[in-house]
C-alpha cells in the first residue's frame, strides 16, 4: 500500500510540473533562510558550553553599581573562606584597541590580553600543547601565548623560551602554548601574562567601586552548592567594607553573553533582541512557504476533487485519504530539505558575512540541532498535510460529481491566508526602509566635529619622540593642522571620577595638546581655548559635564581627579560624540598635557589639505618609517571609523531587506499559483464574458476585486504592527530619526503593483484565448 501511495505521489509531481516546482522551490528557499538562522541563534545561546563544568561557572558581579571589575585581592577571600568553590581565579582581560606583539622582527597585534594566573586555567582547561614546566606561570616574566599567535611569530620555530615584546613595554619569555579560545567562547585573547608581576597588570586600583580596567572573578563551584548560603558570604564580604562595593551577585557564565551588560567588562557580548528579531524573519519566512505549499497542494488536489468523491464513495475512509496526503507531502517535502541542505551550503560565505559571525556548519549533524531540525520537518508534514485534507473532504460529493457550483465560504481559510502573505510582505517592507532610514541618519549625523579629511596614526604606548614628530609634521604642506592626544573620538580608554557634593561624576578624559579643538574642529561655546606653553593644570570639559556638574558659570570651577589639586576649568565645548549614536553623549575633560604626560599622547590626529590622498599616506608612512620601520603604519580615518561603528547594523538591515526580499518573492509565487488556479477554475466564465464582448481589460480587472479588497485588510494591519517592531528595534539607538509616515502608504503600493502585475501576467494569457477553445469541451 505504501509502495502505491508513492507512485501516486510522483504521478501527481509529474502531472503538475508548474505547482510542483513552485511548491519545492518555495519551501526549500524557506527552509534553507530557517536553517541559516536556526545555526546562528543556537550558536549565540550556547555561547560557552565548551566549557564541561560551565553550569558551574559564575563570575561574581556588583549589580548595584553596574560592575563586573572587583579588587584582585578579593580573590583570597574566595579561596580561603568558600569551602562550596572548587577553584577561584581573577581575570583581568584588556582589548578594544591595537595590541602590537613583536619576537623575532615578526610583529603581529593581539585580540586581546588576560592577566591572570595558574589557576585560570584549572577553570577555563584550554589544552596546552607545549610547555617547558609543571606551572602555566613559572616565573613573573612568564607569558603564554595561543597556537594561533605562535604561528605568526614563529612559523615552524619552537617558541618556548624565546622573548616576547607587547606594546614595546612589557617584555617576557614565553613559557607555554595553548589552544586558542574555541568560536563559541565569550572570552577572546591570544596572550596571557602573570598577574602577580604588577609590570603586567593593567589596573591595580578602584574608587567607590569603580575600576579602570576589568579585572573579573571567576568561580568553579563545587556540586550542589547552596547558592542561599553563597548568596550569605558574598553580602558578608559587602560589609567588612574592605573592598568598597555595594554589593555582591553572580552571573552564571553561560548567561553573561546575553546577559546585563556590565560598564567595564571586555568580555564579548550578544544582542538578545536581535536573536528574537532573526527569530521572528525565520518563522515569517518559513509561514509564507508553508502557505505557499498548503496552497499549492489544495491547488493540486482540487483538480482531482472528483476523483476523491469517488473513492469517499467506494468507501475510502477518512484515515485512507490522510495516508495518502501524507505520503504526498512527505514526498515533496523531503525533496525540498535536500535542495534546502544544497542552498545553504552555496549561502554559507554570504550568510557569514552578512551576520559579521562565523557559523558552525557541523552544528548541522550535532544532535541536538538534528533533532530539532526532524521535529520541525515532521511537525510540517502533519500541518501540511491534515490542513489540505479537512478542507478537501468537507465537500459533499454528490455536488462535486454533478459539478455544483463550491461555495464561497469554503475558500475562506485560503483567502486569509493570502490576506496573512500580504500582511507578512507589507510589514517587512516597512521594516526595511524604516531601518535603512536610521542608519542613513546616524551615519549622516552632526558629529560635533569635523570627521573629513581627519585621519590618526596610532603609535604605540611607549612612544616618546613628540617633539620629533612635532617637526617632522609641522614641514608638510599638505598638512592643515594637526595635535597630539591620549584619546580621540571613538577611542577614549580613559574614564576619571570626581566627587561632587551631591555624587560621584565619572568623565570620559583625554590628556590633548593646546591644538586639540582647532585639528577637530570642536566649537567652544564659553571660556577660552588653551594657550601656547601653558601649564598642564587647566581642562576643557563638554557642555554635557558642565550641565552634569549642575553649575551656573566657570569662575573658580575645578575638575578634581587625576592629579594633585585637580585642573582648572577654562572652557566648555559644545557636545560631540565619543561613540556611536548607540549611546547617549557623555560628558568629556580635555586635560592639557604637561611634561609628565607628555608619554601618553599616542595619537597624532592630522587634518590633510586636498589632494592626492595616496601621495598624502605615503608622506605619512615616511614619518611613520624613520621612528617605527619593524611595524606597519597603523593609521585610522576618522570617517571610516564612525561608519565602522554601524557596520552590524548595516549588515542586520540588509539581512532584514534579503528576508523581505525572500518574502515578497514566496508572496508573488503564491499569487502567480493563485491566479493560474482562478484561471482555470473560470475559464468558461471568461469565455462566456468574451463572447459577450467583454475587454481584455475588463477581465483583468474581474481578477483584481479579491486581492485588492485583502491587500486594504493587510495594510490595515501590517502597519501598527510593522510600527511598534520599528519603535523597540529605534530604542538601540539613543539618538533616532523620526519614523516617516511616508513608508507605511509606500510599502501597501509597492505590494499591490507587485501583486497587480503577477495577476495580469497570468489572466492576461487566459483573456486573450479564443473564446472557441474555452467553450469547446463545455
Amino acid at each position: 500500500m505504501l509502495i502505491h501511495h508513492i507512485k501516486l505521489a510522483l504521478n501527481l509531481l509529474q502531472r503538475n510540473k508548474l505547482y510542483s516546482i513552485l511548491s519545492i522551490l518555495g519551501f526549500s528557499t524557506g527552509f534553507a533562510v530557517c536553517l541559516i538562522i536556526g545555526l546562528y541563534i543556537f550558536g549565540e545561546t550556547t555561547m560557552d558550553t565548551w566549557l564541561p563544568s560551565h553550569h558551574r561557572i559564575i563570575r561574581v558581579v556588583d549589580f548595584k553599581e553596574n560592575q563586573s571589575s572587583l579588587d584582585m585581592k578579593m580573590t583570597v577571600d574566595f579561596k580561603n573562606n568558600f569551602p562550596e568553590v572548587e577553584q577561584a581565579c581573577t581575570m583581568e582581560l584588556t582589548n578594544g584597541f591595537d595590541i602590537s606583539v613583536k619576537a623575532n622582527r615578526q610583529f603581529a597585534l593581539s585580540h586581546g590580553i588576560i592577566c591572570t594566573t595558574d589557576d585560570f586555567f584549572k577553570i577555563f582547561p584550554l589544552t596546552i600543547f607545549q610547555t617547558n614546566s609543571d606551572k602555566i606561570f613559572p616565573g613573573l616574566q612568564s607569558i603564554v601565548i595561543t597556537q594561533s599567535l605562535a604561528r605568526t611569530l614563529f612559523l615552524d620555530e619552537d617558541p618556548l623560551g624565546k622573548t616576547i615584546t607587547i606594546l614595546n613595554d612589557m617584555t617576557g619569555k614565553i613559557s607555554a602554548v595553548v589552544q586558542d579560545f574555541p568560536r563559541n567562547s565569550s572570552i577572546r585573547a591570544d596572550i596571557f601574562v602573570n598577574a602577580k608581576n604588577e609590570a603586567f597588570r593593567f589596573s591595580q586600583s578602584c574608587n567607590h567601586g569603580k575600576c579602570w580596567n576589568p579585572a573579573n572573578h571567576f568561580l568553579l563551584l563545587r556540586q550542589n552548592t547552596d547558592f542561599v548560603a553563597l548568596q550569605h558570604k558574598l553580602d558578608g564580604i559587602v560589609t567588612t567594607e574592605k573592598y568598597e562595593i555595594k554589593s555582591l551577585g553572580w552571573q552564571n557564565l553561560g548567561d553573561i553573553y546575553l546577559g546585563q551588560s556590565f560598564e567595564d567588562s571586555s568580555m564579548m557580548m550578544g544582542n538578545r533582541t536581535i536573536l528574537w528579531v532573526f527569530a521572528g524573519l525565520g518563522a515569517l519566512v518559513l509561514l509564507l512557504s508553508i502557505i505557499n505549499f498548503i496552497n499549492f497542494y489544495i491547488a493540486m488536489q482540487y483538480a482531482r476533487l472528483k476523483i476523491i468523491s469517488i473513492k469517499k464513495i467506494h468507501g475510502a475512509q477518512f484515515g485512507h485519504l490522510l495516508t495518502h496526503a501524507l505520503v504526498e507531502v512527505s514526498i515533496s517535502i523531503i525533496i525540498s530539505v535536500v535542495f534546502a541542505l544544497v542552498l545553504v551550503q552555496l549561502i554559507f560565505p554570504t550568510a557569514n558575512y552578512l551576520l559579521n559571525y562565523r557559523l558552525d556548519a557541523t552544528l548541522l549533524t550535532s544532535p541536538a540541532f538534528l533533532l530539532l531540525m526532524l521535529l520541525s520537518i515532521l511537525l510540517i508534514i502533519i500541518i501540511v498535510g491534515v490542513f489540505p485534507v479537512l478542507i478537501l473532504t468537507r465537500f459533499k460529493s454528490v455536488n462535486v460529481l454533478t459539478a455544483s457550483k463550491i461555495p464561497a465560504f469554503r475558500q475562506a481559510g485560503r483567502k486569509m491566508m493570502t490576506a496573512l502573505q500580504f500582511t507578512i510582505s507589507i510589514a517587512l517592507i516597512i521594516l526595511t526602509f524604516s531601518l535603512y532610514k536610521q542608519l542613513d541618519y546616524v551615519k549622516h549625523a552632526d558629529l560635533g566635529f569635523e570627521k573629513e579629511n581627519l585621519v590618526r596614526l596610532n603609535f604605540p604606548y611607549t612612544f616618546s619622540q613628540h617633539s620629533v614628530l612635532r617637526q617632522q609634521l609641522g614641514q608638510m604642506n599638505m598638512i592643515g593642522d594637526f595635535t597630539l592626544s591620549s584619546g580621540v573620538p571613538g577611542s577614549v580608554h580613559l574614564n576619571i571620577g570626581d566627587e561632587t557634593p551631591n555624587k560621584v561624576l565619572y568623565l570620559e578624559s583625554m590628556y590633548v595638546d593646546d591644538n586639540f579643538l582647532q585639528t577637530l574642529g570642536i566649537p567652544l561655546k564659553d571660556g577660552r581655548n588653551f594657550r601656547v606653553g601653558e601649564p598642564g593644570t587647566v581642562c576643557i570639559i563638554n557642555e554635557e559635564a558642565f550641565r552634569q556638574y549642575e553649575w551656573e558659570d566657570l569662575e573658580n570651577k575645578r575638575f578634581n581627579q587625576g592629579r594633585d589639586g585637580g585642573y582648572e576649568v577654562i572652557g566648555v565645548t559644545e557636545n560631540f560624540f565619543v561613540e556611536s549614536l548607540h549611546q547617549k553623549i557623555k560628558p568629556v575633560a580635555m586635560l592639557l598635557a604637561d611634561n609628565s604626560e607628555a608619554a601618553s599622547l599616542r595619537y597624532a590626529t592630522i587634518r590633510l589639505r586636498p589632494g592626492n590622498i595616496n601621495e598624502q599616506m605615503q608622506a605619512l608612512k615616511n614619518i611613520w618609517d624613520q621612528f617605527l620601520p619593524d611595524e606597519p603604519m597603523n593609521y585610522t580615518f576618522y570617517d571610516q571609523q564612525f561608519d565602522a561603528m554601524y557596520r552590524n547594523d548595516e549588515r542586520l538591515s540588509l539581512a532584514i531587506a534579503i528576508a523581505a526580499i525572500i518574502a515578497i518573492i514566496l508572496t508573488f509565487m503564491g499569487i502567480l499559483g493563485q491566479a493560474y488556479q482562478m484561471t482555470l477554475n473560470r475559464t468558461k466564465e471568461i469565455g462566456i464574458r468574451k463572447v459577450n464582448g467583454a475587454r481584455v481589460s475588463e477581465i483583468i480587472l474581474l481578477f483584481y476585486k479579491d486581492f485588492i479588497k485583502w491587500i486594504v485588510v493587510a495594510f490595515l494591519i501590517a502597519s501598527p504592527l510593522a510600527w511598534y517592531v520599528v519603535k523597540v528595534w529605534l530604542q538601540n539607538f539613543a539618538y533616532q530619526a523620526t519614523i516617516a509616515w511616508w513608508i507605511f502608504p509606500l510599502a501597501g503600493l509597492l505590494t499591490l503593483f507587485g501583486v497587480l502585475l503577477t495577476v495580469s501576467l497570468q489572466t492576461w494569457r487566459a483573456a486573450r484565448r479564443n473564446p472557441v477553445e474555452s467553450l469547446r469541451d463545455e
